[in-house]
This record gives C-alpha cells, sequence and structure tokens, in this order.
C-alpha cells in the first residue's frame, strides 16, 4: 500500500508531465466526472440513504443535480476562464505583450464534509479539474457509505494518474496534512479548520475554508410576512438542519415582531 508521501508524490509527478494543462484533457475529466453522477445516480443515492437516511429527491436536489449543473456551467465556461487575461500597457510597455495568464497552481488536496458529503466534496474537484491541477479528494469518515462509493467510482472514471481518491479518519487526515500541497480546501468546522490552516502554514500553501457559523436573516417591513415564515423554516429544516448557511436567528424591526413571530 503506498503511503501518503507516495500517492503526492506521484501526483507532483503527473502534474510536472503538463498532461493536465490542456484544455481538452480538462474537458474530458470533467465530461467522465459527469458521467460518474449520471450512471451512478441510485448507487450515490443508496449511499446517501444509509449515511444519513437522505431520500432519493433530496439526494437529487441537493446532492448530484447541483454537481451536475456545476459540471455543465464549468465544461460552458471553461474556455473562457482559461485564455488570456490582455492588460492596459503603459508607453514603457508597448512593445512588450502584456497579460495575465491563468496557470494552475499544481496538486491540491479537497477534505470534503459529512453533511452534503457528495456535493461539497466533488463540487470543488470540478473546480481543480477545470484549473488544471492534480488533486487528492478526502471524503469525510462520517459519511462511510458515500466514502466507500467515491473511492469505488472515481478511479472508473477519472485519470488515477492525476486524482486520487484516499479515505479513512483522523489519523489519515493528519498523515495527508503533513504533505506539501499548492492549496488546500477544506469544508467543515471551526475546530478544524485552525488545524489545516496551521498545517498549510508550514509550507505556506493556501488555503480556502469553507466553515460553519453564525447565519442571520433579516425581514424587512414591506416582506409579505407568511412568505419569509415560510422560507425561513423551510431553509432552516432542510437536510435536518445539518446546512452551514441555515438560517440562525431572525432580524426584523418591532413593528413586526409579533406579526412575525405568529406567523402559521
Amino acid at each position: 500500500m503506498e503511503s501518503m508521501e507516495q500517492v503526492v508524490s506521484s501526483l507532483r509527478k503527473s502534474f510536472s508531465s503538463g498532461k493536465t494543462k490542456a484544455i481538452d484533457y480538462r474537458c474530458e475529466q470533467l465530461n467522465a466526472l459527469k458521467q460518474l453522477v449520471l450512471n451512478n445516480s441510485a448507487f450515490l443515492c443508496e449511499a446517501l440513504s444509509k449515511d444519513l437516511g437522505k431520500c432519493r429527491t433530496e439526494s437529487l436536489v441537493f446532492e448530484l443535480d447541483l454537481l451536475e449543473a456545476e459540471i455543465t456551467g464549468t465544461l460552458r465556461q471553461i474556455h473562457n476562464w482559461a485564455k488570456p487575461e490582455y492588460v492596459y500597457k503603459t508607453l514603457m510597455y508597448k512593445a512588450m505583450a502584456c497579460y495575465i495568464s491563468k496557470d494552475p497552481l499544481g496538486t491540491v488536496l479537497i477534505i470534503g464534509a459529512w453533511n452534503y458529503p457528495i456535493q461539497l466534496t466533488l463540487t470543488p474537484l470540478v473546480g481543480a479539474i477545470a484549473a488544471g491541477n492534480c488533486a487528492i479528494v478526502k471524503p469525510s469518515e462520517v459519511a462511510p457509505n458515500t466514502a466507500e462509493a467515491l473511492a469505488k467510482l472515481i478511479p472508473k472514471y477519472l485519470d488515477s494518474e492525476c486524482y486520487r481518491v484516499v479515505t479513512g479518519g483522523v489519523s489519515e487526515t493528519t498523515e495527508l496534512l503533513e504533505q506539501q500541497f499548492d492549496k488546500i480546501f477544506y469544508t467543515g468546522n471551526g475546530t478544524v479548520g485552525r488545524i489545516v490552516l496551521q498545517a498549510a502554514a508550514k509550507f505556506l500553501t493556501p488555503v480556502v475554508l469553507e466553515l460553519g457559523g453564525k447565519c442571520p436573516t433579516f425581514v424587512a417591513n414591506d416582506a409579505d410576512l407568511v412568505v419569509s415564515a415560510n422560507r425561513i423554516v423551510w431553509a432552516k429544516l432542510v437536510n435536518c438542519g445539518q446546512t452551514c448557511v441555515a438560517p440562525d436567528y431572525v432580524l426584523c424591526s418591532e413593528s413586526i415582531q409579533v406579526s412575525m413571530k405568529h406567523q402559521p
């Protein structure tokens, strides 16, 4: 069995070969990821049901459909995003070609969350692929059936020389964080987020932290209170309340506070 150091080293070697820089290659991998979703929706929904008790409709709407839409939108825009951005030149640089080149960073680490274990794990992967990076995907061990499903499917659809899945718990994640990456994308809580940031600081690795927190909802005086109340309750309870942007409390003026509180 490969060590984490060997896995990361093999991906770095693949990135250095330049194969992920070709836009056609990126599109090929994105289309393969889309086929993974479309061809295995029943299997993935079953895994989500075992882990979280999600019904098929909720799994499709909040996990698979969102992921498919992300891939489709990315494929539509990838050529525009990847082309050089030419910038204004002063007189001193008129004879030069001045532009911003959109180059991939290298090898990235994606640490997913358990509450939306497919969407929050694979959506960052879409961006990583589109940008021309190699990636290691670490699904949450709190949703073990979904993690196992991703570990089984991703090697079948994506290029294993550039995209790998690592499963396991705290020890495996800790070992991963000891390796040098070119970017880390973590979704989860602030406590682990601090650990991720501390590990990344050793190598000055840029980090994206998508963390939970307080999420107020503001209701204006001229709002339809019935509609507002229904939407707030729906957003609070969807996915059993386990959403990072679920409404946490309501802010409104005193003039509508009583009416808002007693909405059916």
